[in-house]
């Protein structure tokens, strides 16, 4: 798994119902050890997949589900006994350990910004993914080679035929910035020879060739949570032992 925590025992806290175990069926005993670490994985797993649902951004619902146990299975040395919980996708990890995000392309890093997600131009954080018309996989962009004479012109020009040709659409670089941008308005050439008539708003920002992504501790805090409740865990494992070679 990209990301996992693991769970050892520690059970001292119930040793009178162990050893009322242990006059019954000694080998009664690891296997309350064994339900009660798998118990315990569950519970930190119940508590991510929960915090991951309403605390991130999710691009899709397969990252809850990528949360995910590890059984101890059928192992009965209580020393070698293990579970686990944790994502099977590595950006998970860049998650909760932080990390940097770097461009492998001409140009930086792409961010959706809050008018792509619909939340207005002021939202920060942003807290919900790219509406559908603004992912990126469905922006079309002109392909023209064209040398423009300068910044100005390539946006003028660029401008005017998104609004033209429907796309609505352009990728503008004035040298400090780098985005796309959509063009809403039906548009027209002024006496002046200006485009007017137009807004363009900021959906995709591509100025950073390098991303920080700041900790976020979807799995180590679960994990902490879960283990409070360890020791109920065990305590009903036991009783459930000793119910069933009554």
């Amino acid at each position: 798994m990209a990301r996992k925590q693991s769970f050892r025992a520690d059970f001292s806290e119930w040793r009178q119902y162990e050893r009322k175990l242990e006059r019954i069926r000694h080998k009664a005993i690891p296997f309350a050890v064994r339900a009660s670490l798998d118990a315990t994985a569950f519970d930190a797993q119940r508590g991510s997949r929960e915090f991951v649902r309403s605390k991130m951004t999710l691009r899709n619902k397969w990252t809850g589900r990528s949360i995910r146990v590890n059984k101890v299975g059928r192992e009965l040395n209580i020393d070698r006994m293990r579970s686990e919980t944790g994502s099977s996708e590595d950006y998970m990890r860049m998650q909760e350990e932080g990390g940097i995000v770097r461009s492998n392309g001409k140009h930086g890093v792409a961010i959706p910004t809050s008018f792509a997600s619909g939340e207005g131009l002021k939202s920060k954080p942003k807290k919900r993914l790219p509406r559908r018309a603004n992912k990126l996989s469905q922006i079309k962009l002109g392909r023209g080679k064209t040398k423009f004479k300068s910044k100005r012109q390539e946006a003028f020009l660029k401008v005017k035929e998104a609004v033209e040709s429907g796309h609505r659409f352009v990728f503008l670089d004035n040298g400090r910035n780098k985005a796309i941008y959509r063009v809403s308005g039906s548009g027209r050439v002024n006496k002046k020879g200006k485009f007017s008539g137009v807004k363009m708003r900021m959906v995709w920002n591509l100025e950073n060739k390098t991303v920080k992504i700041n900790k976020t501790n979807w799995l180590t805090q679960e994990v902490d949570d879960a283990l409070k409740g360890m020791p109920q865990n065990y305590k009903r494992a036991l009783l459930f032992q000793l119910k069933r070679i009554k």
